[in-house]
């Protein structure tokens, strides 16, 4: 492990290159609605964010001020794939028509997602369908969509591209913290720490970020909310953990620290891509002692290190 530490040069120069020698791919979805789903839309759209998909809907990214039919002409060439919400009005509006119609045409994939009992256009009928009308199975269709965009359509959130590097520069062929081991990642944080903050602070929470050669002191408190920012919701996370180019598989409310005064503990909040601790993942909603120094994971693509005493 020392031998492959001393390759990586464990400095700050190398570590960055960890993260910027990676690109990341999106493939942008249309989805094709009516004015009445708008709601059911936006649920939606947040949930493809989480799992790491763009999306484009006509009422959240129409430009102000340009021409609409223009522009609604120029997405739909530019995206790749359309998610046709299916209603009663979907399937009677024209535009929704004049947009999968136009999809259609130009031989690109559409998935019909249906939200209520209506009559499908026969068009649309032999295609892959997505039943959204029975409420209470949320989470499951929205994982059986994802699953439908990941496998049957070929979409993958990383492309393994690299920019070529010079013999100095380490280039991973896949995202960094799945190329580091728990073992290495260990080495590496426990290195910062040593050289940001080589003290401990009674009372203080410690997050050491690999990817940002960084330490983040927090006041201790009860509770800790970890995910991402969401703008459009005014959310912000009690602690946001660096995340390179991977904000797409960090939910908006990922996970918890806890702190009753004599341990802390982590729970998953039902995060779309997991949490993990010490490589392992945790099941939803239950709580798992958290000792300093463990490693955390938030998907398995953004570690952060844990430092604090009770």
């Amino acid at each position: 492990m020392l031998t492959k530490m001393t390759k990586l040069k464990c400095d700050l120069k190398t570590l960055l290159t960890l993260v910027q020698t990676v690109e990341f791919t999106m493939t942008k979805i249309f989805i094709s609605h009516a004015t009445t789903d708008d709601a059911f839309v936006n649920l939606l759209e947040n949930e493809l964010s989480i799992a790491g998909f763009a999306t484009w809907i006509d009422h959240n990214d129409m430009p102000p001020g340009v021409n609409w039919v223009s522009y609604l002409e120029k997405m739909l060439k530019e995206c790749d794939l359309m998610i046709l919400v299916c209603s009663k009005a979907s399937v009677e509006s024209t535009y929704v028509q004049f947009e999968w119609h136009t999809f259609f045409n130009m031989g690109k994939k559409i998935i019909p997602v249906v939200i209520e009992t209506c009559p499908i256009p026969p068009f649309l009928s032999t295609l892959h369908q997505i039943d959204f009308r029975k409420g209470w199975c949320w989470k499951e269709n929205v994982n059986t969509l994802i699953k439908v965009l990941m496998e049957d359509v070929k979409i993958t959130l990383f492309d393994n591209k690299v920019h070529e590097a010079s013999d100095d520069d380490y280039a991973p062929s896949t995202p960094p913290s799945d190329r580091l081991g728990l073992n290495e990642i260990v080495h590496i944080t426990n290195q910062i720490f040593d050289d940001i903050a080589p003290t401990y602070k009674l009372g203080m929470l410690f997050i050491v970020s690999p990817y940002e050669n960084t330490v983040h002191p927090y006041p201790r408190r009860e509770s800790y909310i970890i995910g991402r920012t969401h703008k459009k919701s005014n959310h912000v996370p009690d602690i946001e953990i660096p995340h390179g180019k991977y904000t797409g598989l960090i939910s908006r409310k990922h996970a918890r620290l806890a702190n009753n005064g004599k341990e802390l503990t982590i729970e998953d909040l039902g995060s779309t891509n997991g949490t993990y601790l010490n490589g392992k993942k945790l099941e939803p909603k239950k709580r798992y002692i958290v000792d300093s120094h463990d490693i955390i994971q938030l998907s398995q693509y953004v570690p952060f290190a844990i430092r604090f005493v009770i």
